[in-house]
């Protein structure tokens, strides 16, 4: 994975993709497919997860439930067709001005893969786009 994450932080702007998860934002709220969820703060790089709460029950994360999330964005992982890929909700960045970078999103996939204890193979965005695969 160490590989991976050095060819993300060469990247600037991560652009989609053609689709490769059809409908993966729909498909993350089925249990069949959910295997977590993630919030990854924008300013200081902390990372939130869970395999166990939902992004809407703020409860399972009480260092949101008193904060503006404008500076978060958040995504879940999901398994389709064998690999586990991250899910980006890219309309965090578009919120709140921010724009998806490599570094960002090595970041956000070496942390989730550490803290939950899952290899990605790959990240997309709600539609499904490719925003990397290896």
């Amino acid at each position: 994975m160490l590989k991976l994450i050095e060819e993300l932080q060469k990247i600037k702007l991560i652009e989609a993709g053609d689709i490769i998860v059809p409908n993966a934002g729909a498909l993350a709220h089925k249990s069949e497919y959910r295997i977590g969820i993630w919030w990854y703060n924008l300013q200081n790089g902390d990372l939130l997860s869970s395999t166990k709460y939902s992004h809407a029950d703020v409860k399972g994360f009480p260092e949101l439930a008193n904060m503006d999330v404008k500076d978060w964005c958040r995504g879940r992982i999901i398994k389709y067709g064998g690999n586990n890929y991250i899910v980006v909700y890219s309309y965090d960045f578009l919120e709140n001005g921010s724009m998806l970078t490599g570094n960002i999103l090595a970041d956000i996939v070496q942390k989730v893969s550490n803290k939950l204890g899952v290899a990605i193979e790959g990240a997309v965005n709600e539609q499904g786009q490719a925003l990397v695969k290896w």
